[in-house]
């Protein structure tokens, strides 16, 4: 089902607008459709994008890292709208499009946003929602959310550098995907108990990408568990002794670190 969101508050050229999705409370929230219109409204306007349910962040990113993260999926870019997207429409089972998806019957009191605009001019913007009823079908996953979290380090000069996830340690937290943003990146490395379990050039990683359907975007490097749509395949870190990961980086530069994780609300 496709339905209005209500109003937008304070949209204007720089500021933050915010919304409350509360007539979204009791069905499972599928994707928010954001629809930018106006003399100029761009996705990089929107430059902060903060989705909470019951007061914690859900989703943190940016328009610019959104898009990016939705076009690697394989959905084609549209100027005027912008997904933001809980469930997954490329899994081989329609349980498995549906994990993540937000049950609001699942302990949810309030569901919220805050979306930050810079240098537009006379912009509009609302919202539209693809829901199902509620609750979801499999108990197992029902509490799970989709979330998407980010950091940026910045490593000083070319080589391999360890940097931190501090996502996916608590229980019942599992990764889906690792986004590293940035022109220098060139290759990644994941260690979990001491063990190679993924380690490629951007080149060897975009091939494997591609055959598996998505779409490889520039300046975003994807370590991607669950890149043939297969949800059972995103990495349990809860039961690692030790994880490492590594990024080899050409120069200098500012990484952006966003993780797509499945999620219990109150973790991480």
């Amino acid at each position: 089902m496709l339905i209005e969101c209500l109003p937008f508050q304070n949209v204007v050229a720089t500021g933050k607008a915010t919304i409350n999705f509360s007539n979204l409370l009791g069905y499972t929230v599928e994707s928010i459709l954001l629809e930018l219109g106006g003399t100029s409204l761009t996705k990089a306007m929107l430059t902060d994008i903060d989705i909470k349910a019951n007061t914690k962040t859900i989703m943190k990113d940016t328009g610019t890292i959104a898009n990016l993260r939705m076009s690697y999926r394989g959905e084609t870019a549209d100027a005027a709208y912008l997904a933001l997207d809980f469930s997954e429409l490329k899994s081989k089972t329609i349980q498995g499009q549906r994990v993540g998806a937000i049950d609001t019957t699942a302990g949810i009191q309030s569901l919220t946003g805050e979306i930050t605009i810079t240098g537009a001019t006379a912009p509009t913007l609302s919202a539209l929602a693809e829901v199902s009823p509620a609750p979801q079908a499999d108990p197992q996953t029902r509490g799970l959310i989709a979330k998407v979290l980010q950091y940026t380090v910045s490593p000083a000069a070319s080589g391999t550098f360890p940097f931190d996830l501090p996502y996916g340690r608590a229980a019942g937290c599992t990764i889906k995907r690792v986004h590293l943003y940035g022109s220098t990146v060139t290759a990644a490395e994941v260690k979990k108990n001491g063990i190679t379990i993924h380690k490629a050039t951007n080149a060897a990683n975009r091939y494997t990408q591609t055959r598996n359907g998505r779409t490889p975007q520039t300046s975003f490097q994807t370590i991607d568990f669950i890149k043939d749509g297969n949800q059972s395949s995103a990495l349990n870190m809860a039961n690692a002794n030790s994880q490492e990961w590594y990024m080899t980086v050409s120069g200098s530069g500012n990484v952006t670190v966003i993780a797509e994780i499945y999620d219990p609300l109150n973790n991480n």
